[in-house]
Order: C-alpha cells, then sequence, then structure tokens
C-alpha cells in the first residue's frame, strides 16, 4: 500500500498560500464576488480566481516542487488559456 504524500514544511512559502487560499475561500464560500474579494485583500482578480480554481494541495504542491519537476508542469499546464 503506497504511503499517503507527506505534509510540506512549514515553510514562509507554504504559511503564506495556506494563509491566502483561507482568506480568499472563506468569503467566497458565503457568497462573495471575486471582485470584492480581490479589493479587500488588494489582490489582483486572477489571483483571486486562481485561489478559487485551485485545490490547496495542487497549490502547495506547485509552490515546493522545483520549475523543471513534472508536478510543476503537470500543475501549470493549463495557465496559459482563458476560462
Amino acid at each position: 500500500m503506497p504511503s499517503p504524500p507527506a505534509e510540506p514544511p512549514c515553510t514562509q512559502i507554504v504559511d503564506r498560500i495556506r494563509h491566502r487560499y483561507e482568506d480568499i475561500n472563506r468569503p467566497l464560500e458565503n457568497r462573495g464576488t471575486i471582485s470584492a474579494v480581490a479589493r479587500w485583500l488588494n489582490l489582483d482578480r486572477k489571483t483571486v480566481r486562481h485561489f478559487r480554481d485551485t485545490g490547496l494541495d495542487e497549490s502547495l504542491t506547485s509552490a515546493r516542487a522545483p520549475p523543471n519537476s513534472p508536478a510543476w508542469s503537470a500543475t501549470s499546464a493549463g495557465s496559459g488559456q482563458m476560462a
């Protein structure tokens, strides 16, 4: 039986992604709009949309993977497409 993925180390980038993910998704779950959340957090709407559409695990994986690794290229494969 394969072991579960290791918990990412507690680094500044991992903490920032976790907090940003929570800060963005909490008001969106309560019917907040992307524009309102972006204004409130002083973020671009595309950043808010990214955190809404991307799972926390996927964001953490891409944050700790080096740019040339398969995990990084798999998470950024569709980033150039308009939604």
